[in-house]
């Protein structure tokens, strides 16, 4: 009765079980000859058998301890197997056995008669506001060719001014040094960018606008993001442009700083040329 699936223990602790039954069977057989050897005048008040051996209800008497017997065994593994750790495989395949016993059916179709299907809670994903476009160029490798940068020609540094950082052309730098001076007492920093060589041009519209020399020479400028002019035609490669930041952040329309530069920009030659760019101020002159 060993089965393959049972450790080397529990096959001894089965052959045990097989041994208790062919004593159990030895010993009804001797009883049951010793009751039919005793003589009819003998009073029997506890007789195990009738005086005639009865072989139907002799079997039915094996066959029922035999009956008991099995399913004392199969709980008795099946406990002692749970009991084990790391015996979660053979826990399972009697589980499988004592499932098909009872239903008729295969274990696999009475547990998924009971599976739960647990789906992932949803998430949800928050993005960041979106930023505007940076308009401050990265730097270019310093093995990186400019091609035809050599054609374009910016403003010599002596005619550059540095005015509360950022820097301009020098007919530029007085007007703007009052407007930042003015805007100070009203209580507004200004900060940002002005002056662009032509290699920072280029590396902005690449950025912005693409990577090839058709992006880099020849696409509009509304066709990029954030709008670049072509190098050689912006306002910044001639010193007379500026990007201005509050806090690091470029100036947006509908705040107290747009507001004061719409007021009083104009006043210092300083007028906003493009719509979509609040913080983008050129200086003409008269």
């Amino acid at each position: 009765m060993s089965d393959s699936n049972f450790t080397p223990r529990e096959d001894e602790f089965v052959t045990r079980i097989e041994r208790l039954l062919e004593t159990r069977a030895s010993e009804i057989d001797v009883m049951n000859r010793q009751e039919s050897d005793r003589p009819r005048s003998e009073p029997n008040l506890l007789r195990l058998a009738p005086t005639k051996p009865n072989p139907r209800r002799q079997r039915y008497h094996y066959v029922a301890a035999c009956a008991a017997s099995v399913a004392l065994l199969v709980a008795g593994v099946t406990i002692y197997r749970v009991s084990q750790p790391g015996t979660e495989e053979s826990s399972s395949v009697s589980h499988a056995r004592l499932v098909e016993d009872a239903t008729g059916e295969p274990a696999d179709a009475v547990d998924r008669a009971d599976e739960t299907v647990v789906l992932p809670s949803p998430t949800t994903t928050i993005l960041p506001p979106p930023q505007p476009p940076s308009t401050v160029a990265p730097p270019l490798p310093d093995d990186e060719p400019l091609p035809e940068s050599s054609d374009l020609v910016g403003v010599p540094k002596a005619d550059l001014r540095t005015v509360g950082g950022i820097t301009v052309h020098a007919d530029v730098a007085p007007d703007l040094e009052r407007m930042l001076a003015a805007a100070n007492d009203d209580g507004i920093v200004f900060e940002g960018g002005g002056y662009r060589s032509p290699d920072i041009q280029i590396a902005v519209r690449r950025q912005n606008c693409g990577t090839t020399d058709y992006d880099i020479y020849e696409k509009p400028a509304s066709e990029c993001r954030p709008p670049t002019a072509r190098p050689g035609v912006s306002a910044h490669e001639k010193g007379t442009a500026v990007d201005l930041l509050v806090d690091g952040s470029h100036i947006k329309r509908d705040t107290d700083e747009f507001e004061w530069l719409s007021a009083h920009a104009e006043n210092y030659g300083f007028i906003n040329t493009h719509e979509g760019e609040p913080w983008h101020w050129e200086w003409e002159s008269d």
